[in-house]
């Protein structure tokens, strides 16, 4: 397979497991009242956004299963599995009957398709990157890393734009009957051609060294725990701001600023374009100028300017909260563009797909998926 075809096949795939993970969060004014119907709206949010969390729980778990699959038995056995369970988990959540018809059971099945919907995310992106970066080499490793996660921001373009539409085209009254199952089956059109790509993949080559645990896992954990508690305290510095930038920032728009949520959606997607396409170009600025510099750039754009950032949000003129969450996403092409090469670099090949999977999923779990729960 030709490389551009087989890059393609990698982040076509992400990009679809992100449009099926994100599209509950764009979904959420939706879900809370069909699912978790209470006199407090606020308190149907907290609800609908907890459960967006419990997908979080299986992220450890899924990123060691997935892991230890991509190590043991092959990059490209774990990435179409992975495909397949979101695929089936996010279509089966257009299916699901609402509180009004199955009562307790609604939120309770929501819950278990939002368990498998993070049990298969966290095969995706770690697993996707190691692939690359061991395809294209090492001499474009950070631009490789960024071009996996700019896929995935994406796939939440593609989320966000979806329920654009679907709230320009149906009224309010239309979307709470049918129209909110329409993005999760829509799963389905993206999820079987990229299931099709993923079985054609190209294996890559994995080195292990003499002497090392026929077990990925086992092997991690007894040569690398430092490292392991480390990592995933440094992707903190990504994982928060990214949740906050698209699963806290759309619902805060709308719920606590009163802005009109075809306008938030509209900035989203703006927001979302320009950090799908400028990610990947500050993967290519970091593996030519340095990879922990422009981390590190980052890191202090983030302390420097994230309480100015949220001022000018709260004000709630439309073009000054524009204006911030541009801002907010500014910051986060230098944490994502350089995050997956810092993490690749650290692990032999014999355990690099386990251990960025789990680092990055742990970490998205610990601290990204509270994030909204919190933030409100």
């Amino acid at each position: 397979m030709k490389q551009k075809k087989l890059i393609a096949s990698v982040l076509v795939g992400n990009t679809m497991e992100f449009y099926d993970f994100i599209v509950f969060a764009f979904m959420s004014k939706q879900i809370s009242a069909l699912f978790f119907p209470n006199a407090d709206i606020l308190v149907s949010y907290i609800s609908t956004f907890a459960v967006f969390a419990s997908g979080y729980l299986m992220r450890p778990i899924g990123g060691l299963f997935f892991g230890y699959i991509g190590d043991k038995y092959g990059r490209k056995v774990s990435l179409s599995y992975s495909v397949l369970i979101i695929t089936v988990s996010t279509f089966f959540i257009g299916l699901l009957p609402t509180y009004q018809y199955a009562g307790i059971l609604a939120p309770v099945l929501l819950t278990l398709c939002r368990l498998l919907q993070g049990f298969s995310v966290s095969g995706e992106q770690g697993g996707a990157a190691v692939y690359l970066s061991e395809m294209v080499g090492s001499n474009k490793l950070a631009y490789s890393g960024s071009m996996v996660l700019g896929s995935a921001y994406f796939g939440v373009l593609l989320g966000s734009a979806t329920c654009l539409i679907l709230n320009l085209t149906f009224t309010s009254e239309q979307i709470s009957a049918f129209a909110w199952r329409l993005p999760f089956f829509l799963s389905v059109l993206l999820g079987i051609p990229s299931l099709i790509m993923r079985r054609n993949l190209v294996e890559t080559r994995i080195t292990r060294p003499k002497g090392a645990f026929t077990n990925p896992i086992v092997e991690l954990f007894k040569t690398a725990p430092t490292n392991v508690v480390l990592d995933i305290i440094m992707v903190a510095s990504l994982s928060i701001p990214i949740y906050m930038f698209t699963v806290f920032m759309p619902s805060y728009l709308t719920i606590s600023l009163n802005i009109r949520a075809t306008i938030a959606q509209l900035i989203s997607v703006v927001s979302l374009l320009f950090l799908s396409v400028g990610v990947p170009l500050l993967g290519r600025i970091s593996d030519k100028h340095g990879i922990s510099k422009m981390y590190c750039i980052g890191c202090l754009y983030n302390i420097a300017f994230s309480y100015p950032i949220f001022l000018l949000i709260a004000t709630a003129n439309y073009f000054l909260v524009a204006l911030g969450v541009f801002l907010l996403g500014f910051g986060l092409l230098f944490l994502a563009g350089t995050m997956f090469a810092i993490l690749i670099l650290k692990y032999r090949s014999n355990i690099r797909y386990t251990a960025v999977s789990f680092i990055f999923n742990t970490s998205m779990s610990i601290f990204g998926s509270l994030t909204p729960v919190v933030a409100f």
